[in-house]
């Protein structure tokens, strides 16, 4: 009985490795594809904005896989565009929502390609 257990075990941690070393091989894709659909899709007024999106590689937090996109030298306008802010005058801007469709887009694209490559593991 206990050979068994461990037998089992043994293949749960292995297709638990293989899983996680999928995802690791998807997300630096699905985050450089969501860093150019953002220089595509953010607001242009000098462009520069825009090309500041970037994603980072792989990091490994203990058994967790993280990948970050985000605006290398206009990290501060982010928020502003996306949801608006007050002016001096009392009034306020119109917000140029940019990030959140490319961020469900982004997931949505990690959740299938996850799929498919835990499809392809023997």
């Amino acid at each position: 009985m206990r050979s068994l257990q461990k037998q089992m075990n043994e293949l749960l941690k292995e297709y638990g490795d293989a899983i996680q070393q999928a995802v690791e091989d998807v997300l630096p894709e699905v985050g450089a594809h969501a860093a150019k659909e953002l220089q595509q899709t953010s607001p242009q007024r000098t462009g520069n904005y825009a090309k500041g999106w970037k994603a980072t590689k792989v990091t490994k937090l203990r058994s967790s896989v993280l990948a970050t996109v985000y605006n290398d030298k206009y990290y501060r306008l982010t928020h502003l565009l996306e949801y608006g802010h007050a002016n001096r005058d009392g009034g306020r801007t119109k917000a140029q929502p940019h990030i959140q469709g490319v961020e469900k887009s982004a997931s949505e694209e990690l959740v299938t390609k996850v799929m498919d490559a835990v499809g392809r593991i023997k």
